[in-house]
């Protein structure tokens, strides 16, 4: 009981001293786990996993992109008409 005890008033140490701007570690223990991952998971499947897409896929987000329009009017016009007119 008296270890818990001790174990949880350390714990609460540390936890103050970190929260202490001048004291903290300022360091994300998990940043190197996360930048390796993120390196592979870009090398295999490229940026939002393009990578996964067939090539007629890709084509065919290419043609998807709009010309630019002139007003909101035109905006929402070419957003409805693409909602309601396509084929998904």
């Amino acid at each position: 009981m008296l270890l818990q005890i001790r174990q949880s008033l350390a714990k609460m140490a540390f936890l103050l001293r970190d929260a202490n701007e001048s004291t903290c570690q300022k360091k994300n223990p998990y940043e190197a786990e996360y930048s390796r991952i993120l390196r592979k998971f870009d090398a295999n499947y490229g940026i939002f996993g393009d990578g996964l897409k067939t090539l007629e896929e890709k084509q065919k987000r290419r043609d998807v992109i709009p010309i630019p329009l002139s007003s909101k009017k035109d905006i929402f016009a070419y957003c409805a008409n693409r909602l309601y007119n396509s084929n998904l």
